[in-house]
């Protein structure tokens, strides 16, 4: 394994670890803010911020909210898009600043119309898809789904709320209430604590491309949480 595949592997092990733990629903953020506190963090100078802050605020929608402050993210939709122009000027500042893995990802798909991606780094096993929700408030609900192995395979989910520029972190109970039931409704002899012999479960959330419910799913078998506007509520017909 080189060390670009290592280092990609820790990385998400780390990102699966930190969604696991529990949101509060009043860390928000503003939008703005964000974007000037992570260019800092990444290194980006002073000369080149305009310049990558202007390209993400022409991002709407999903490309807007799966972006965020990922520019490594930012640089691989615009080689997918075939900005050439503005991809190889991004490429030349992360580069610069010490980014030498700007092209991080693949993208497997994107389906703006129905708010919908999924990609993955290259070189780690990992899939990464993000869709989101109109509100009645005017505000998105956006669902994150990480599926990683190493070597048990899992899915991990986390929600937010963005509106007026704002994202909301949420907690997982707070939009599926019955979340914690789900295993045991999916499979009636689950046991939270498997033996050590048992073969593990690896559970899946299917996140919607097309219509608004979620999938929780064991292999081919899967339950449906149907969309109430915010919430989900398990389908037990």
């Amino acid at each position: 394994m080189n060390n670009k595949l290592l280092l990609f592997t820790a990385l998400f092990i780390v990102f699966l670890s930190c969604t696991q733990k529990e949101a509060k629903t009043t860390d928000s953020v503003s939008d703005a803010n964000l974007k000037d506190k992570e260019l800092a963090e990444e290194g980006i100078t002073a000369k080149d911020t305009a310049f990558v802050k202007s390209i993400i605020q022409k991002l709407k929608g999903i490309e807007k909210f799966a972006v965020k402050e990922d520019f490594e993210l930012l640089s691989s939709l615009l080689e997918y898009k075939g900005d050439s122009i503005n991809h190889a000027k991004l490429k030349s500042i992360l580069e610069k600043n010490g980014k030498g893995y700007y092209n991080t990802y693949f993208i497997e798909a994107l389906d703006i119309r129905n708010g919908y991606i999924r990609y993955m780094p290259h070189g780690a096993e990992g899939v990464y898809t993000l869709t989101y929700w109109n509100l009645d408030d005017g505000a998105k609900l956006i669902a994150n789904e990480a599926w990683g192995c190493g070597p048990v395979c899992d899915s991990h989910l986390s929600f937010e709320k963005f509106q007026n520029g704002t994202y909301e972190k949420l907690e997982n109970q707070t939009i599926i209430p019955e979340i914690k039931d789900l295993p045991k409704k999916l499979l009636p002899d689950y046991k939270p604590e498997n033996e050590p012999e048992d073969e593990p479960y690896e559970f899946k959330y299917k996140l919607p491309q097309g219509g608004k419910n979620i999938q929780f799913c064991q292999g081919n078998y899967c339950i449906e949480l149907e969309w109430q506007n915010g919430t989900f509520k398990l389908n037990e017909q």
